[in-house]
């Protein structure tokens, strides 16, 4: 029985991830489009730093991320820090609309170029799992999720100024 769930949320999960990967902004155009970002392009390069790798410092220093990257995860910081544990389906639901709106503008407002915005990338596939897990129809795995963010979210500060 837990295996067909497994199955079922990993889609979920994946294109999460893939639209996360797909969704910065493309900095030749003035319009952001997810579905049409530019892999190609020497500043969106996604290959240099896989999540196998992991998150890990810029030779002993945090990334630089740009103002509207630091103020959306600091957004989402707050957001899950407002949940009264132990959420109910309700509060999981609206927490998952709000970090998903949030991330979604994050996204779009990405300004973030070169090794730093891939490292993003890495950061943010250990974000997007959480936040789609918060919509599992297993009530406490959606819970644990909850209680895995603030770890995650706080990873950010750890990493990027």
């Amino acid at each position: 029985m837990q295996t067909h769930h497994i199955i079922r949320t990993i889609p979920a999960a994946l294109a999460i991830v893939v639209l996360t990967l797909a969704g910065c902004h493309d900095h030749n155009s003035n319009e952001h489009r997810s579905a049409d970002h530019d892999q190609g392009t020497e500043d969106h390069s996604h290959e240099d730093h896989s999540q196998s790798q992991g998150l890990q410092l810029n030779q002993g220093q945090l990334w630089q991320a740009d103002q509207s990257t630091r103020d959306g995860i600091h957004k989402m910081q707050e957001i899950v820090a407002a949940t009264q544990p132990p959420p109910d389906r309700a509060q999981l639901d609206a927490l998952h609309a709000d970090l998903k709106q949030e991330l979604d503008l994050l996204i779009k407002n990405c300004e973030m170029t070169g090794p730093s915005h891939d490292m993003l990338h890495v950061y943010l596939n250990q974000v997007t799992p959480a936040i789609s897990s918060l919509k599992d129809s297993d009530l406490e795995k959606a819970r644990n999720a909850a209680r895995s963010l603030p770890e995650i979210l706080a990873r950010f500060d750890q990493y990027f100024s």
